[in-house]
């Protein structure tokens, strides 16, 4: 039929532009493609296949361009941090390594000149400042920085794993509680339709 027609052409267009890298063209025919077929289950794929790729070059292109202004900056602590990002979206990449490297450089020369140990007590006192206002990204950058100028110190190694649980606990409570309103919403309408066996079970999901 038509809508199969379609579908095929979408796909097809898709999976050429993919072939050639031009991932924005490619998740706007994966798209097109499940107007035709919503929810069919190899266009689906597609579209979060490439949606990746988009995420990961998106966030090597931003670290890049942080690591670079940081390096600028003779940030070379918060740099290599952004570096490290930078590999982690694109393993293998040059320019990020690259980059570590001549932070690492300039960490040694830091470190020969007694500089380090201010730099590592400011940016301890950061993240202590930012964890107790509950501000837990902005800890976690600065015990990261931390870590980074002095690799052998454990404190900060342990706050950025009590960063994580922190983290893991919001995100598991903020999942909870979007269940929570899923299941409310879902009783509160079979509710309205009189489907009171169906509402109350849902109610009782809602309360687990």
């Amino acid at each position: 039929n038509e809508a199969q027609k379609q579908y095929d052409a979408a796909m097809a267009a898709g999976n050429t532009a993919q072939s050639s890298q031009q991932y924005e063209n490619a998740l706007a025919k994966y798209q097109e493609a499940l107007q035709y077929k919503p929810a069919d289950a190899p266009a689906t794929a597609k579209v979060k296949e490439v949606q990746a790729i988009l995420n990961a070059a998106k966030a090597y292109t931003d670290a890049m361009q942080k690591a670079n202004a940081l390096f600028g900056d003779n940030k070379y602590a918060e740099a290599k941090t952004e570096y490290q990002n930078a590999l982690k979206a694109k393993t293998g990449d040059a320019p990020a390594t690259d980059g570590i490297k001549k932070c690492d450089a300039q960490l040694d020369i830091i470190r020969k000149s007694g500089e380090l140990d201010k730099q590592y007590a400011d940016a301890m006192k950061q993240g202590a400042t930012a964890l107790g206002a509950k501000k837990y990204e902005d800890a976690k950058t600065a015990y990261t920085n931390a870590s980074a100028l002095k690799p052998a110190e454990q404190e900060p190694k342990d706050k950025l794993k009590e960063i994580e649980g922190l983290l893991d606990a919001i995100a598991a409570d903020k999942a909870k509680e979007a269940a929570y309103q899923t299941a409310m919403t879902k009783a509160n309408g079979l509710f309205g339709t009189q489907k009171y066996e169906e509402a109350k079970a849902a109610y009782n999901e809602a309360l687990t």
